[in-house]
C-alpha cells in the first residue's frame, strides 16, 4: 500500500470536509441495489439532490486495477461530480497515466499521511449528471441503512 490510512479514515476525511453527515447523505461502498451495473466507494448526496462520487485508491496498483474495469462501472446518469481520491505520494504517477493515454486527467483529491486533503489533476470533476430523483435518493439511503444495521449486528451487541 502507498498509504497507512485505512479506507474508513479516508472516507472520514472526505465526508467531514464536505460538511459531514448532518449536512449530506453519505453512503460508502455502493455496489448493488441501484438497478444498474454500478459501483462507488463513496457517494455524497446534497440536500438539493446532487450526487458526488469518490473513487478511493490506496495504492497505484489499486488505481491501475480500476482502470481495467468496464467503463460503465463509474457511469450513472445521476453522478454530478466525480473525483479520484489517491495518496499524495502517487499523484504524479496517476497524472502521468492520463498524460500517457492522451487524456485530460480527472479531478483528483490527494490525501497525506497527516490526514490533509488537497486537489490536483484536471478540473473535469463535473460530469454533468442530473439531479437525483427522490426514488434514487431513497434507494441510496436504504443501502446506507442496511449497511449500518448489518455492521451493528456483527458486533453482537444488540442493546
Amino acid at each position: 500500500m502507498d498509504t497507512n490510512l485505512t479506507v474508513h479514515e479516508i472516507e472520514d476525511l472526505i465526508v467531514f470536509k464536505e460538511g459531514g453527515v448532518r449536512k449530506n447523505l453519505c453512503v460508502p461502498n455502493v455496489s448493488w441495489g441501484m438497478n444498474i451495473d454500478y459501483e462507488a466507494d463513496l457517494l455524497i448526496i446534497t440536500k438539493s439532490g446532487y450526487c458526488t462520487e469518490y473513487e478511493i485508491k490506496r495504492s497505484y496498483s489499486d488505481f491501475l486495477a480500476d482502470m481495467k474495469k468496464d467503463e460503465s462501472a463509474h457511469k450513472a446518469p445521476w453522478v454530478y461530480k466525480f473525483f479520484y481520491v489517491v495518496p499524495l505520494g502517487i499523484k504524479d504517477k496517476v497524472l502521468k497515466y492520463f498524460e500517457d493515454k492522451g487524456e485530460e486527467p480527472p479531478a483528483i483529491i490527494c490525501y497525506s499521511e497527516d490526514k490533509r486533503l488537497s486537489y490536483s489533476g484536471g478540473f473535469s470533476y463535473v460530469k454533468g449528471g442530473r439531479k437525483m430523483f427522490l426514488e434514487e435518493i431513497l434507494k441510496v439511503a436504504r443501502l446506507g441503512t442496511i449497511r449500518y444495521w448489518n455492521l451493528r449486528n456483527k458486533g453482537g451487541n444488540n442493546e
